[in-house]
């Protein structure tokens, strides 16, 4: 009996150090579990960071083909306010000419007397019209000299908006990189975690096995 108690003591000491192993590996594994858990979660903001990061980019280069579309419409304005601007200084010289010619057939009448009075009032009556219609094309030339100094304001604050959005882009695209690594790197961990938690699980029921073998 002394032999047994000898051989009992240490068999008790042992199931008791094993039992203690088996509650240190259930806690890291419950350990493990929450940390996958997290790195699952933090994988998932991950990727959806990453799309929301794509879309930025993509809303971005179609700010920037928009506002090259209103730079290109806003450069033609401009061309077809220059060839308006030409248009009326053909009809000024027209103008000028018609003065001329009216202000010669005043004189000619003069010369006629009673006989061109009646052609007198008529040359009068053009040159009149002459001036008026000059009047117009000077008010025509001040509003296309508005439009051709509003739409290089706006050709050139569009550029700069393209600079701006080309930068945004850029940076966007930068920072999407980036972000693609971040997600590669927590892939990696959850990966890595995984493992771990396998590993820990099959450890978890090696000890409990041993334990009941022991008690």
């Amino acid at each position: 009996s002394a032999l047994l108690a000898s051989q009992v003591k240490p068999t008790h000491e042992m199931a008791k150090a094993v039992r203690e192993l088996v509650i240190t590996v259930q806690h890291i594994s419950e350990d493990v579990n929450a940390v996958v858990d997290v790195a699952n979660k933090t994988l998932q903001f991950a990727e959806q960071g990453q799309n929301s990061f794509m879309n930025v980019v993509k809303s971005m280069e179609d700010i920037r083909r928009s506002s090259q579309v209103s730079s290109d419409k806003i450069i033609a304005l401009g061309k077809q306010s220059e060839h308006i601007n030409d248009v009326v200084k053909t009809i000024d010289r027209i103008i000028e000419d018609t003065k001329l010619i009216a202000f010669n057939a005043t004189i000619e009448a003069a010369r006629a007397k009673d006989e061109g009075k009646g052609f007198g009032v008529v040359a009068l009556e053009i040159k009149r019209l002459a001036e008026e219609v000059f009047e117009s094309t000077e008010d025509i030339k001040e509003l296309i000299q508005e439009i051709r100094s509003a739409s290089h304001a706006l050709v050139l604050a569009t550029e700069e908006e393209m600079k701006t959005v080309h930068r945004g882009a850029l940076l966007a695209e930068e920072a999407g990189t980036s972000l693609g690594q971040i997600f590669d790197m927590v892939k990696l961990t959850t990966e890595s975690a995984q493992r771990i938690a396998s590993a820990t699980q099959q450890q978890r029921g090696a000890s409990e096995q041993v334990l009941q073998s022991v008690e």
